[in-house]
């Protein structure tokens, strides 16, 4: 009997383990250091694509911009953006606003050769944070952004700019 109590315990212990960790206890989204890990869905080989990926994979939303920021070489401030990307950010803006408990992650790209005359420590963090600037200045909610510097490819730039200068990932709010 002691055997079969054993058995049924171990059981209950693995299938409840199983239960939660698949149905019940829902992932609260990443903590601070698993938030620098989120990285967007990117299709095709091409690192310095000037494409703008975004996609939400916990919902429907899909967008793929054929422009990006660009910034030029040692600046953190992006050259005036085209219709098609401001259409597009348009886009993420009201579905930010639609999804308050949705947020994106803005990484700015830099390279090391680069010059940084900012206050952050990397030219792809002030990259990102001026990007979020510009949100913030469309209305959406500083809670629902985040920012990080990531170190590119020298291939990247044509002509002294940065043609693939920021990349955005989606992600669950942390409350």
């Amino acid at each position: 009997m002691r055997t079969f109590l054993l058995i049924f315990l171990l059981l209950w212990l693995l299938g409840g383990y199983f239960l939660c960790k698949k149905h019940l206890c829902g992932d609260s989204g990443p903590t601070q250091s698993e938030s620098s890990k989120t990285v967007p869905v990117i299709a095709g080989d091409d690192v310095c694509s000037s494409k703008l990926y975004l996609k939400d994979k916990a919902t429907d939303f899909d967008k793929v911009c054929d422009e990006n920021f660009q910034f030029l070489m040692s600046s953190d401030t992006y050259l005036t953006p085209g219709t098609g990307l401001t259409q597009t950010l348009s886009d993420v803006i009201d579905y930010l606003g639609a999804h308050p408990d949705r947020r994106i992650q803005i990484k700015g790209y830099y390279l090391e050769n680069e010059d940084n005359n900012t206050n952050y420590q990397d030219l792809g963090l002030a990259r990102a944070n001026y990007v979020k600037t510009y949100f913030l200045e469309q209305g959406v909610n500083s809670e629902q952004l985040t920012t990080l510097g990531k170190l590119g490819n020298d291939s990247c730039f044509e002509n002294d700019t940065l043609k693939k200068g920021i990349a955005i990932a989606f992600g669950e709010r942390v409350q």
